[in-house]
């Protein structure tokens, strides 16, 4: 089964805030994962002897399970696992998605472009709100 990686930035203009996440996308399901915990697994991957790792990305909300990311360094590719957790039970095996390295290397950019967009946008929010008063803009 074919695995894509996907990037969306989302404004919530009534509270004046910006984030960027990536997106984990195969026939059966996807995951969004904010590019916060993006950022932190790919410092990870990149280290050149590490070989698999893990991270939460989601924590419990409502009726909503914690959600953890696992992920395998493979031959040419990494292979993303995610895992949830209802209270009281076991973890349990949800999806995998398998990116190639040269797909995600084609990503970065779009990844890139897509963080810069949400800092120039949270930057204007900040302007919009500022404007005429004595404070300065934050970056």
């Amino acid at each position: 089964m074919k695995s894509y990686l996907g990037g969306r930035v989302s404004a919530f203009t009534d509270n004046k805030n910006a984030d960027a996440s990536v997106i984990l996308i195969n026939i059966e399901n996807s995951e969004q994962i904010k590019s916060v915990s993006w950022n932190e697994i790919l410092e990870v991957i990149l280290v050149k002897d590490t070989q698999k790792g893990q991270i939460q990305f989601a924590n419990a909300w409502n009726e909503k399970p914690v959600k953890m990311l696992q992920w395998y360094k493979e031959d040419e590719s990494i292979r993303f696992e995610i895992w949830y957790q209802v209270k009281g039970t076991e973890w349990t095996f949800k999806n995998k998605y398998i990116i190639s390295n040269t797909d995600m290397k084609a990503f970065e950019q779009i990844h890139k472009y897509n963080l810069e967009i949400m800092s120039n946008l949270k930057k204007d929010f900040s302007d919009e709100v500022l404007n005429g008063t004595s404070f300065l803009t934050r970056d």
